[in-house]
This record gives structure tokens, C-alpha cells and sequence, in this order.
């Protein structure tokens, strides 16, 4: 299942409990283009945040702390509502 869409990761470097590339992979498996933003303040966080609110197709927001199961990612991306969240287990 491949899709045109984005897949946002905020994070901040010093933060991160595991490599982004455990993050990234499974997105990149389900077929989203992945877009990262270092988010080093607050600030830049709700920056980027109004930044992909404004953005003109569906996307799908990923803190840097979950890593996705295709289960996950196939729910919300199949949600018919307008905002979706999906449960997952913290590792």
C-alpha cells in the first residue's frame, strides 16, 4: 500500500530515545514520503506545527518516540475523520 503523502517527525536531538531510523523505517515501508524537523525549542515545534496545518493534503504527524506498526499505520491512515490517533505501546 503506497500513498503520496508525507509523514511529519518532529524531534529534538537530544531527546530521542531511540535512532530516527527506527521511526522512519516502518513509515517509509507503508509508502509515506518522510519529512523530519528538528525541533529544538518549543517555539520551532508549534512553528512546524501551523506550518503542516496549513498543508494542502492529508499527512500524518509521528512523534520521535513511537515507532509504528503497519496495524497503527493502516488504522489511522484508513479513518474517515478529519483527525485520528491511533494507540501504541511504549518500548
Amino acid at each position: 500500500m503506497a500513498y503520496d503523502y508525507y509523514a511529519m517527525v518532529p524531534y529534538h536531538e537530544s531527546r530521542r530515545p531511540h535512532p530516527l531510523e527506527e521511526v522512519v523505517e516502518p513509515l517509509e515501508q507503508f509508502g509515506f514520503k518522510v519529512a523530519l524537523e528538528e525541533c529544538a525549542s518549543p517555539d520551532r515545534y508549534a512553528e512546524a506545527l501551523m506550518r503542516w496545518w496549513a498543508w494542502p493534503d492529508p499527512f500524518l504527524m509521528v512523534e520521535h518516540d513511537v515507532v509504528c506498526s503497519k496495524e497503527l499505520l493502516s488504522s489511522i491512515w484508513s479513518c474517515p475523520e478529519l483527525l485520528c490517533v491511533g494507540d501504541y505501546y511504549w518500548r
